[in-house]
């Protein structure tokens, strides 16, 4: 009776950040943008030379406020995709539109792992009842899939995997990793760069 029990908890497909330098780039994008509005600010406010001259106010704030937004969105889209999973039932959720699909796992006959999802079939023949993607602005997780392969084997349920590992995990997404990585480098040293400026401004301005 206990091992009946385990079987039906409810188990998770969960999807995490691609990488943590993606994170931190996205975040050093977030501190550049905000460093070119307090400088922006300071040469609107103190009359810096002509600079102010030279720029729109509404449709700088509007570019910085809009990059702000985006790259706040990108931080955490991911969460709001995820699919919940016992022996019997299957749920993908999609928080962010506060729309859900269900899926009868006692009605399923064939699944498919292809390289963009995970394929689920009441009949072999006919379209999929639904497709679990492996990217929603971030990686789906490694513990969740593996879990839900055996349900599959538990079940008994035929299914194909057409990948050696998992997308999303392999070399090509380590260089990608390491590309973000040397962009966010980047990205900081200017950032920093304005700051110090906003910071010698408010210095040279206060006194």
């Amino acid at each position: 009776m206990a091992i009946c029990h385990t079987r039906v908890l409810m188990r998770e497909i969960r999807y995490f950040y691609t990488s943590l330098s993606k994170q931190l780039f996205l975040v050093s994008l977030i501190v550049f943008a905000l460093s070119r509005i307090f400088l922006f600010t300071e040469i609107k406010v103190f009359h810096i030379g002509d600079y102010d001259q030279y720029y729109s106010t509404l449709s700088f704030l509007l570019l910085f406020t809009a990059c702000l937004i985006v790259c706040a969105f990108f931080l955490i889209a991911y969460s709001f995709y995820y699919t919940d999973f016992t022996e019997h039932t299957l749920t993908y959720h999609n928080k962010m539109l506060g729309r859900h699909v269900d899926v009868d796992m006692d009605a399923v006959k064939f699944v498919h792992f292809t390289r963009n999802g995970i394929q689920l079939y009441y009949k072999k023949d006919e379209k999929p009842k639904l497709v679990i993607p492996f990217f929603r602005f971030g990686i789906v997780s490694k513990n969740g899939v593996d879990s839900f392969t055996k349900l599959l084997v538990y079940k008994k349920i035929e299914f194909v995997n057409d990948n050696k590992e998992l997308p999303g995990y392999g070399f090509v997404f380590k260089v990608i990793r390491t590309v973000y990585a040397l962009l966010c480098i980047f990205v900081t040293i200017n950032a920093l760069k304005y700051l110090l400026l906003v910071f010698m401004i408010m210095k040279e301005e206060a006194f």
